[in-house]
């Protein structure tokens, strides 16, 4: 069984065929690299580099700057075996700068290395292209220069992002006079792959120098205090709050007999999730509903914590207050007394009547009398005074409900030892 499947196998034309090209390929192969025939060949981007430039500038504090290129073209001549294979991007055009003592601007030949194992001794160079490469030579000195950026990608629907941080802050760069003259920052672009932000986030990455018109401008013989940027971008949620006063309730009112209208309703805040999670609603301010008998009307500032921030920009609010459903009547009160005496003290009140604004229901106000008032003027103030003074009086109502006083009232009390 076994020797029929190879006889089948031997007798394959495909068999053969592929013996036959996979023949030709090692035959090919060893013809090529035998082969001595001279053959011209273009190598084309050889990139420029400069041996000796550490020296250069640890020993010597130089620096190189303003080359005229940075890659050449060259034509050759020699043995297929040695140069068929080549292209630009296997060879460089290296320029000895080790000797240089001096600043100066330079204009020097390079020489082409190959890669290792190459027949140099079987190439001949035809022409180059620069044949000579210019270069400036100048002292090494250093500039720190701002980091600045953006970030480059999209936040979710709802948040805000303020301005990123970078640290350091400052990028100090090394090189010659000539080529710091052209920096002027380093820019940090970030957060491409980002999108639907929702937290704050820093990332590390590099940083681009660039000229006063922010275009990028060549690294050629520069040293950086840093390769790497932490670049930080702060994120915060923004939340639309309506705006609220506290109303305190007094003078037969309360929350449930005021209409309030607040201009605007609604401002944008934005601050920390977790601070903003916690508010449905902005207090600007708190009234007193015993201070007004029918309206009320004041702009209150709008003020935020320091964590978070007016993203709708305005600054205060007008507060209209109006009173429904209840009405005022005024009493004349006799019935003035004086509360909390100090020890050893007489308190004589001289005020005889005051009129008192009620506010309630009618069916209330109708079944109040001046009898079912009193004005109590609280002393604990006054424990150490003697002679006439004016407290503020209590307005207090006895047995009708649904009552109270509008407004502050005073009273004249004369204290005297004994």
């Amino acid at each position: 069984m076994k020797h029929s499947r190879m006889s089948k196998i031997y007798n394959s034309k495909i068999f053969w065929m592929i013996l036959s090209l996979l023949a030709s390929l090692v035959l090919w192969a060893y013809i090529s690299n035998q082969d001595t025939t001279s053959i011209s060949k273009q190598l084309t981007g050889i990139q420029v580099q400069f041996s000796g430039e550490d020296l250069l500038r640890e020993e010597r504090n130089l620096a190189i700057s303003d080359v005229d290129t940075t890659s050449v073209n060259v034509w050759i001549r020699g043995s297929r075996r040695a140069i068929g294979a080549l292209d630009g991007s296997q060879v460089v055009a290296v320029i000895d700068v080790s000797k240089i003592t001096q600043a100066g601007d330079m204009s020097w030949s390079y020489t082409i290395k190959y890669p290792a194992g190459t027949d140099t001794g079987s190439i001949t160079t035809i022409s180059r292209s620069p044949e000579i490469i210019g270069f400036t030579v100048s002292a090494l000195s250093s500039k720190s220069v701002e980091v600045a950026g953006s970030f480059a990608g999209s936040l979710a629907e709802g948040y805000s992002a303020e301005d990123p941080t970078f640290e350091p802050s400052t990028v100090t760069v090394t090189g010659s006079e000539a080529a710091l003259t052209k920096i002027a920052g380093a820019k940090v672009v970030f957060g491409k792959d980002k999108t639907d932000v929702k937290e704050s986030f820093s990332v590390d990455t590099g940083y681009t120098l660039v000229d006063a018109d922010g275009n990028p401008v060549s690294t050629t013989g520069l040293t950086f205090s840093t390769e790497l940027i932490k670049a930080t971008l702060p994120i915060m949620e923004v939340k639309e709050l309506p705006l609220s006063v506290t109303l305190i309730d007094g003078g037969g009112a309360t929350a449930n007999n005021c209409t309030v209208s607040i201009e605007p309703q609604t401002i944008k805040v934005a601050g920390d999730s977790k601070v903003l999670d916690a508010m449905n609603k902005l207090v600007i301010g708190t009234v007193d509903l015993s201070d007004f008998s029918a309206s009320y009307e004041d702009t209150f500032p709008i003020m935020l914590d320091d964590d978070l921030q007016n993203v709708t920009g305005e600054v205060s609010a007008l507060v209209k207050i109006v009173i429904v459903g209840l009405t005022t009547k005024t009493f004349d009160v006799t019935n003035i007394s004086c509360a909390n005496v100090a020890a050893g003290c007489s308190a004589a009140v001289e005020t005889e009547t005051i009129s008192v604004t009620m506010r309630g229901t009618e069916a209330a106000l109708d079944a109040l009398t001046a009898g079912n008032i009193r004005a109590v003027a609280d002393l604990s103030n006054y424990s150490d005074t003697t002679g006439t003074v004016m407290p503020t009086a209590k307005i207090a109502v006895d047995g009708v409900s649904g009552v109270g006083a509008i407004g502050s009232y005073k009273v004249t009390v004369t204290l005297s030892k004994g």
